[in-house]
């Protein structure tokens, strides 16, 4: 787990592992970050949220909504711009 300078990180946050949040992050309380998920340099995540599994949150992105898992999202509000599941063995 990376959490990068200028962070902010409310009350009751989950932060599994993996997970990479870039300078300037805000994450209201009651947030979960699942495994391998990054938060990029200033987003911002409202309170009760999750950000799903191996999903990109791109630079200054405001999330109001949950970020299903191996997706990026990007803009304000943050929306899903591109799906990346993983291939099948």
């Amino acid at each position: 787990m990376a959490v990068h300078t200028n962070v902010s990180v409310g009350h009751d946050t989950i932060l599994e592992k993996l997970v990479n949040i870039s300078p300037g992050a805000s994450l209201a309380g009651d947030i979960t970050v699942k495994e391998g998920a990054d938060v990029g340099i200033g987003a911002s995540v409202i309170q009760g949220l999750t950000i799903g599994k191996w999903s990109i949150v791109g630079a200054n992105a405001a999330v109001v909504k949950d970020i299903p898992e191996y997706v990026t999202a990007v803009g304000v509000p943050a929306k899903v711009i591109k799906e990346h599941r993983p291939q099948e063995a």
